[in-house]
């Protein structure tokens, strides 16, 4: 599964039109598209649902994260040259010839994997397993999931289908990369299953289940799994610095909401429609302005801002400011339907 011919023979159906089709299939696994989808649901729709499907998203991209790192395998547009790249090479890089495997359960041989090793610049260079596959399994099933629709299977079906073949198709992933992205998704997604069927989600949202005093076991659990665990992957070097920085980020964002007592209810259409714009603009915004700050951007401080701060400020001045134009009525909390 680690060799090129499943990506030979997508691309010898290689035309404009199919370029250009996976291309724009695999740009809905880019930062934009997820971010601009998760705004529409977290900002616009409903925070409960949209935290809880951010929650699974992260923790299923820092598991993958953490994988690609310790299998550092390479991709397959750089162990051969007679595979289109769409720009993934560099200028001046030449791929290498029949480096990959060449029997259907042959492993990668270990002279390709040393070279690539060299050559890669970075967790985003190494393609075992896919990311975007376990994004694709975790967003349109996690949506599925947290709004219990069953229509949405099949949106969700179609489009992992879609990103597993936009990969191979532009050479990113062998055939087993995006089999492991899709199993690592599904099993995120069955334990999530599982704690929503036995666990009830509105107590999630509740000040009293944070309390150290009152509810220590399980507050101690819960803020341990937000920014304990990720600070401890971090400390092991395993991963992506950003995205651990963005999960304990959305959290902090998450506990100043609700120690501030700011509502997280959606209110009207237009209140709905101007705080997901907002939260969009501060997310890219905030982005830019980190980009700005004297810091060498491989230093680990400057990961952890550009991946802690834009998230945090998303959630917290997206809701406090629209919670300025919102009445007492709209700002009562009505319970969680169960998910």
């Amino acid at each position: 599964m680690f060799e090129t011919t499943p990506n030979l023979f997508l691309q010898s159906y290689a035309s404009p039109w199919l370029d250009r089709f996976m291309l724009g299939v695999t740009w809905t696994g880019s930062e934009t598209f997820i971010v601009g989808l998760l705004c529409v649901v977290g900002l616009g729709v409903d925070f409960r649902r949209g935290f809880i499907l951010l929650q699974i998203l992260l923790i299923a991209f820092i598991s993958s994260d953490v994988l690609k790192t310790i299998f550092a395998l390479p991709r397959p547009y750089y162990l051969d040259a007679s595979l289109l790249d769409f720009g993934s090479l560099p200028k001046g890089t030449i791929a290498l010839k029949d480096a990959a495997a060449n029997v259907f359960f042959g492993l990668i041989p270990d002279s390709s994997i040393a070279v690539y090793r060299n050559y890669a610049q970075g967790i985003d260079s190494y393609g075992f397993p896919s990311g975007h596959t376990v994004g694709a399994v975790v967003l349109w099933g996690g949506l599925a999931l947290v709004f219990r629709k069953k229509t949405a299977l099949l949106w969700a079906g179609i489009m992992i289908m879609l990103m597993m073949l936009s990969r191979l198709y532009l050479a990113r992933h062998f055939l087993a990369d995006v089999l492991a992205g899709a199993s690592i998704g599904v099993l995120w997604l069955l334990m999530a299953r599982y704690l929503l069927d036995h666990l009830d989600a509105n107590t999630l949202f509740l000040r009293s289940t944070f309390s150290l005093t009152t509810n220590a076991k399980v507050a101690y659990l819960l803020l341990s799994i937000a920014f304990i665990v990720p600070l401890v992957i971090m400390a092991t070097g395993h991963g992506d610095v950003g995205r651990q920085s963005a999960f304990m980020g959305i959290n902090a964002a998450f506990l100043a909401l609700l120690f501030l007592n700011i509502s997280i209810e959606s209110g009207n259409w237009w209140q709905r429609a101007i705080r997901t714009l907002l939260g969009f603009g501060l997310f890219f915004g905030t982005n830019s302005l980190v980009k700005l700050l004297p810091m060498s951007h491989d230093d680990v401080g400057y990961l952890i801002l550009k991946g802690f701060l834009p998230p945090f400020i998303l959630f917290v001045l997206a809701y406090s400011i629209m919670s300025l134009f919102m009445t007492s009525e709209q700002k009562q909390t009505p319970p969680l339907n169960r998910i």
